[in-house]
């Protein structure tokens, strides 16, 4: 998989404290933190629920 490096500019200074806070504590940079909000956000929006599990099957695995 190729991988691209792509300038982000965050023009909201309260955003931009924001994602830096996280990065800190997630130990990312901002970049990586920023990118791992977007997947999460990808996956929100786009992942199907999966009929074969129950939520207490899901709550559990989560936990794990």
């Amino acid at each position: 998989m190729p991988e691209y490096d792509r300038l982000i500019r965050l023009a909201d200074s309260e955003a931009a404290d924001m994602v830096q806070k996280l990065s800190e504590m997630d130990v990312r940079s901002m970049g990586g933190e920023v990118a791992w909000l977007i997947r999460q956000e990808y996956a929100r929006r786009f992942s199907q629920p999966n009929p074969c599990i129950t939520i207490e099957q899901a709550v559990a695995e989560a936990s794990k």
